[in-house]
């Protein structure tokens, strides 16, 4: 488990990534249930549902949500912002750069 998470972290984050671990091993039988829920989900006809304000926001090295985030901005007609840094455990990564991005956001609205 350890080493197939260990490429979203980089060295000197072990302790996220034991965090992320300690958490997985309690769930150990479920462990993936979100990552399945995730891929199966179908957002994009619920997209035009969506009336609150949002903005989409994504770490620099996060490759996978890069492929979506034009299309899922236009259809939102939102703004986006690029984290200062991180992959895909950007909060616990930049934990105040990823809240700071949302709460200069919501200070401009």
């Amino acid at each position: 488990m350890w080493d197939k998470r260990r490429a979203f972290y980089r060295p000197g984050e072990e302790a996220a990534l034991r965090r992320y671990v300690v958490d997985a091993l309690t769930v150990l039988d479920r462990v993936e249930e979100g990552h399945e829920a995730v891929r199966r989900y179908v957002i994009e006809p619920r997209l035009p549902q969506i009336t609150a304000r949002t903005l989409a926001v994504r770490a620099p090295g996060d490759h996978y949500s890069l492929p979506s985030l034009a299309k899922f901005s236009a259809a939102l007609d939102c703004p986006t912002r690029v984290l200062s840094d991180g992959h895909v455990a950007a909060p616990e990564q930049v934990p105040r750069s990823s809240p700071a991005t949302v709460v200069d956001w919501i200070g401009r609205i």
